[in-house]
């Protein structure tokens, strides 16, 4: 069953290689070119220019953190970037800033949280949430939010992975995506973006600096 989709993060290296020779023609040579159809390619400029602007920095004064805007101002995040405290700062892309936004909720065995910020001014457009179960092994996938950051007022960062497999967790009936996309601390509660700009997952733990879950 799908709720807001748990991500697995695995962090692993990949690398391709690719080798050609030229082809010898006795006769006339003949140059021949193929096309890559445009509809095929995934720009990830445009992934981000999609997704970013509702990607949330907060700040707790002890750590720092990513939320994802979605609707009512209402900003989802990690449980764990938030605990304990009852009111963080959070800061968008854009500039706009609430000091003290109000932390309404908090689960913290799925690591999810809720963030209040209903009454901040200049909110940008909440993101588009997709079905992560329309993903299958090898689906592209990127990460946005706030990785390592100190700045005031920074801006997100994006990294790009696959779908590596689905998972279940069977006793609390969550599914789960496998990434290879890289995570680092301050990601936590950043968004799982597809090809097509929809949010199909919460980035959560970094565990052992190899394994991450988001929920």
């Amino acid at each position: 069953m799908w709720r807001l989709a748990l991500v697995v993060v695995l962090v692993v290296t990949a690398c391709t290689s690719g080798d050609s020779s030229p082809t010898t023609i006795t006769t006339t040579p003949v140059t021949t070119s193929t096309t890559v159809p445009v509809s095929g390619l995934i720009d990830p400029a445009s992934v981000f220019e999609q997704a970013a602007p509702s990607l949330a920095y907060i700040e707790t004064g002890v750590g720092t953190g990513s939320g994802i805007l979605v609707e009512n101002g209402l900003v989802l995040t990690a449980a764990h970037v938030v605990w304990p405290q009852r009111d963080v700062r959070v800061v968008f892309p854009n500039g706009a800033e609430r000091r003290r936004a109000r932390v309404i909720a908090a689960d913290p065995i799925a690591d999810i949280a809720v963030v209040d910020v209903s009454a901040m001014a200049g909110l940008p457009e909440p993101a588009r949430i997709g079905d992560p179960s329309s993903l299958e092994p090898g689906s592209p996938v990127f990460l946005i939010g706030y990785p390592g950051e100190t700045d005031a007022f920074p801006q997100p960062t994006i990294s790009q992975g696959i779908v590596s497999r689905l998972r279940e967790w069977a006793p609390v009936d969550w599914s789960f995506l496998q990434t290879d996309a890289t995570t680092i601390g301050g990601q936590s509660g950043g968004a799982v973006v597809s090809a097509s700009g929809e949010v199909v997952g919460l980035t959560n733990f970094l565990l052992g600096g190899e394994f991450g879950l988001s929920a």
